[in-house]
């Protein structure tokens, strides 16, 4: 479900959606079909020591998660032209 979502049409889960923020490469594109799976793997990284990869994003530049930092992507607010 994650994967095809993510690098899917509407590059994001019904959540993220619902949200309005999709997940992009550092380019602004559409994530592959590789990246999201390794999105999806990393979860498991980014919450095995506490949850330390997911509160990297409060602390990374461009506000990535350790998965994100790993598959080299973004999550952004749709529309929004500020990616970097």
């Amino acid at each position: 479900y994650f994967t095809k979502s993510e690098s899917g049409i509407f590059q994001g889960t019904m959540g993220k959606r619902a949200l309005g923020i999709i997940v992009t490469d550092l380019n602004g594109n559409k994530i592959t079909t590789g990246a999201a799976f390794g999105r999806f793997i990393g979860r498991i990284l980014s919450g095995a020591f506490l949850g330390a990869g997911f509160a990297m994003a409060a602390i990374t530049e461009k506000k990535q998660t350790l998965h994100d930092q790993m598959t080299k992507t973004l999550v952004v607010w749709q529309g929004d032209d500020e990616r970097s």
